[in-house]
């Protein structure tokens, strides 16, 4: 059982809240720009994460592309995959692809606008902090880190583990 979510990260720095001696306040130059990539994801609760990073958009043809790619990494077995009802996946490619593969992906559906259910909302809010304050000048750049923080991410299935422990989640191991 995996759940699953895209996400963007744009070029516009993700600030926080820093420390810096007294006096000294620190300054971010940042190139201003609204371009973004475009993450895909899915993890489980043993600590698997599998992803894809696009420099463009998502739409339907893309996210049937991930599902399948994702059902490829667990070919052995059948997949449940749960995400939210974004319009993406129900479109004619991903009805498409689950008609090719009828035993071998089954979706679920979260309720209506719940992201608390889904923890791959706490993936997402852990490589944003990761990358807080960091300014990325260039799409490729930006790239480069974000594929970076979530390769080190999939090394540590204990951390995605984690992010089914929270109350809100109701995850029962």
């Amino acid at each position: 059982m995996l759940f699953s979510d895209e996400c963007g990260v744009y070029l516009l720095p993700m600030l926080r809240q820093t420390w810096a001696p007294k006096g000294q306040t620190p300054i971010l130059h940042e190139h201003c720009g609204y371009e973004h990539l475009s993450i895909a994801a899915a993890i489980s609760s043993c600590g698997n994460l599998v992803f894809w990073c696009r420099k463009s958009s998502f739409k339907g043809f893309e996210c049937a592309v991930f599902l399948d790619y994702t059902a490829f990494c667990y070919r052995n077995r059948g997949l449940i995959l749960i995400w939210d009802g974004a319009t993406i996946h129900k479109s004619k490619e991903v009805k498409e692809l689950l008609a090719e593969k009828p035993s071998k992906i089954h979706l679920e559906l979260l309720p209506g606008y719940s992201p608390e259910l889904n923890p791959i909302e706490l993936l997402w809010a852990y490589l944003k902090k990761k990358m807080a304050n960091d300014i990325f000048l260039t799409l490729d750049q930006l790239f480069e880190a974000v594929y970076h923080e979530l390769s080190q991410i999939k090394k540590n299935r204990k951390l995605i583990r984690a992010f089914f422990k929270k109350k809100s989640i109701g995850w029962l191991p």
